[in-house]
């Protein structure tokens, strides 16, 4: 009888102790702790695309949960890889900008756009303690894609809000996108158009410093675009340069020297020369100007990509 109380006193001894443990005392497996990272497609968790062409974009939503710990989450970084290089497209507080912080989890909408290329594209979340969470897919598109030489760009002012086609244009995927589109595709966007009140119908690379162009306290670059360029995580410094209807035809590049500036007050029948970050070169002429203010003005433009 002596011997079952002890066992019992011992039984409870180890009860107490196991129940008082921290959640940090338990933990065996580490990995548990980290937030984990899911992205899905129509639902289904993914870790490739390679079923669309070049150009398109495929709609997935990003899901980071907290680990085991339930550590709030607190950053969220999205890193894609193209063309040997790496840009870090969006970089996050989660009680800021782009998210709001979730209870468990936190969900986000993305579009990625198919490149001419493979590319990988790896989202990433960290927790209050530092924990890591991450998951990379692999973005490809289908069969070989063969680029078009000559392109008709159709790029919105702007304040322009009502067209169909966005401001931001990539050589490399061959599309202009809307702002939201443009921003979590940073790495692909080589110009963007806008029409200010002094540097009228412009394109310009998104690294121009107007962007951010302040005169005694008051930003001065063009209408529209203080905040929005300012949560491009990249901002690609493509080159341009004048060049003639000669070069176009030819499709030569002129000698002229390249810089990463804007080209302001562009008119219909004007060329330019352009150079990506991304290693593409080519032309562009000057079509059509449209618009009479800023919620309908856009230009049209003739691109030849010279391989």
């Amino acid at each position: 009888m002596r011997k079952f109380k002890f066992l019992m006193f011992s039984l409870l001894l180890a009860g107490a102790a196991f129940t008082s443990c921290s959640k940090d005392d338990l933990l065996d497996v580490p990995e548990i702790d980290n937030p984990v990272v899911t992205i899905k497609r129509d639902g289904v968790a993914i870790t490739t695309i390679n079923d669309k062409n070049a150009g398109e974009v495929v709609p997935v939503v990003a899901r980071f949960d907290m680990g085991a710990q339930e550590s709030r989450l607190e950053k969220i970084k999205i890193t894609t890889l193209v063309g040997g290089q790496s840009f870090v497209v969006l970089d996050s507080t989660l009680n800021d900008g782009w998210f709001n912080r979730g209870d468990k989890f936190v969900e986000r909408k993305y579009n990625i756009a198919v490149g001419q290329s493979t590319s990988t594209i790896t989202f990433e979340t960290k927790d209050v303690k530092g924990r890591v969470g991450s998951t990379t897919i692999t973005v490809a598109p289908a069969g070989t894609p063969v680029p078009k030489v000559e392109r008709v760009v159709l790029l919105a002012g702007q304040l322009n809000t009502t067209a169909t086609y966005g401001g931001f244009y990539s050589v490399a995927i061959d599309k202009s996108f809307k702002l939201e589109d443009a921003v979590t595709n940073a790495q692909y966007i080589d110009f963007v158009y806008y029409y200010g009140n002094t540097n009228k119908a412009t394109i310009s690379p998104v690294s121009d410093p107007i962007f951010s162009k302040y005169e005694g306290g008051s930003y001065v670059g063009p209408t529209g675009y203080e905040k929005p360029i300012a949560q491009f995580a990249v901002k690609n410094a493509t080159k341009f340069a004048a060049a003639t209807a000669d070069n176009y035809t030819a499709g030569t590049m002129p000698t002229a020297t390249f810089a990463a500036e804007g080209q302001t007050n562009l008119a219909v029948g004007d060329y330019r020369a352009f150079k990506t970050v991304l290693g593409q070169k080519g032309i562009f002429r000057v079509v059509k100007l449209e618009g009479t203010d800023g919620s309908n003005r856009s230009i049209t433009l003739d691109v030849k990509v010279i391989q």
